[in-house]
């Protein structure tokens, strides 16, 4: 899954003298950060299987 768009929406913007995140905006980067390293930690065991299995482990992760 691409975050990056949900990542540019919710990013910091400026509040008066400082930066701050729209409403949500904090929560939104903490799922982004979560999706990106779960996908990480997929895909590095997803590589010591055998094609087959790469290769439902891959549908499964389109599916989601």
């Amino acid at each position: 899954m691409d975050t990056k768009p949900y990542r540019q929406k919710y990013a910091k913007r400026p509040a008066g003298r400082y930066m701050a995140y729209p409403p949500g905006g904090a929560d939104v980067k903490r799922l982004c950060d979560a999706i990106e390293l779960l996908t990480r930690l997929v895909r590095d065991i997803q590589s010591g299987l055998p094609t087959e299995q790469q290769n439902e482990v891959e549908r499964q992760l389109w599916h989601i």
